[in-house]
């Protein structure tokens, strides 16, 4: 098997007219690999026996990985070169399309896909939120959260029923109001004579 590919290998090399590097991640299930830091040193084993040559092809298939070790591959194996040269016959997702942007140039077949980048790194340099987003808190904080949730809700729900029955102690029943007493309409001589009659008095 070994052999049949270095035989494919070498004629990749003639056919690109350049020393010829694979590097592929696996993607089967349950046996993934990505993009590590660990494949850096390996880099460094092959491009030292490669030393410098003027053109050198990166056969790469990955789904990604370290944002850190993508950007150092590519930075790594331009300094052995003078034309980094990168060939997508399937995929570089993600950290993969990162080092095919560090490249000096791509080859693609029909069906090979790039994938959209989003770099981040975790350091303790980088800016830190004062609000830890709850994706970061620890179980017990979210216990705590929940804890004081349900407490805030007892307390909302006594608030409501006092203010329930504050109203209900001051409204008074439409029953036991004081109706208006409706008089007879008085004409204006009849209103004349009470005024006379009150004078007098």
């Amino acid at each position: 098997m070994f052999q049949e590919r270095q035989a494919l290998y070498q004629r990749l090399e003639t056919a690109r007219q350049s020393k010829v590097i694979l590097y592929v991640t696996g993607d089967r299930a349950q046996l993934e690999t990505q993009i590590g830091k660990d494949a850096v040193a390996l880099l460094v084993h092959h491009l030292d026996l490669i030393e410098h040559a003027p053109k050198i092809t990166l056969y790469l298939y990955t789904n990604g990985g370290d944002v850190i070790a993508s950007w150092s591959v590519a930075n790594l194996i331009r300094q052995f070169c003078d034309c980094f040269e990168v060939i997508v016959s399937s995929k570089a997702l993600s950290g993969g399309t990162l080092i095919c942007l560090g490249a000096d140039g791509i080859v693609m077949t029909k069906q090979a896909v790039l994938g959209p980048i989003d770099p981040s790194t975790n350091s303790p340099l980088n800016p830190q939120s004062t609000r830890c987003p709850a994706t970061c808190q620890s179980s017990r904080q979210r216990r705590s959260n929940s804890r004081l949730s349900g407490f805030c809700e007892r307390e909302l729900r006594m608030v409501f029923a006092s203010q329930r029955s504050i109203s209900e102690a001051y409204r008074v029943d439409s029953s036991a109001r004081p109706r208006p007493s409706i008089s007879k309409p008085i004409s204006n001589q009849d209103a004349c004579e009470e005024v006379t009659r009150d004078a007098s008095h």
